[in-house]
């Protein structure tokens, strides 16, 4: 069973002597290959592609790490379509690293195999963060 999701997000990118906000786009490909255990193909523009296995918490939040950017991801329902919250932090190329997106599960995948929030809380998360709104927004239309 295999699954993607297309959408953007932000980044601060922290350098020694300057920072700076990032905005990009971004893409996963899901594939399970155990009881519950997914491999997933991960690319942004801003860090390029990750192949990370994940691995879901008693909460329905899955976690991945590559050993210096740690992913937490949620699935959620928003207008009774499936999403992805992604937050990623860490050191990445010498810079620390930390960022959110919102993905949109693609029209040609025919599965959502990640159990996802409820609408409510997903609803809450949006209404919690400015920026995540505006990129829901902009992935609706």
């Amino acid at each position: 069973m295999s699954f993607s999701y297309s959408g953007e997000g932000q980044a601060l990118v922290i350098k020694e002597k300057c920072s700076s906000i990032k905005k990009f786009t971004s893409s996963s490909n899901f594939y399970e290959y155990s009881n519950g255990f997914y491999k997933m193909n991960y690319e942004n523009s801003v860090i390029g592609k990750k192949l990370l296995s994940i691995v879901f918490t008693e909460s329905d939040t899955a976690i991945a790490s590559d050993g210096l950017l740690n992913y937490e991801i949620l699935s959620l329902i928003l207008d009774e379509s499936p999403y992805l919250f992604i937050f990623i932090a860490g050191v990445q190329k010498g810079y620390k690293y930390s960022s959110f997106e919102l993905q949109k599960l693609d029209s040609s995948s025919t599965s959502t195999a990640i159990k996802a929030k409820s609408a409510d809380e997903s609803h809450k998360l949006l209404e919690s963060n400015a920026s995540l709104k505006k990129v829901y927004l902009k992935l609706k239309k």
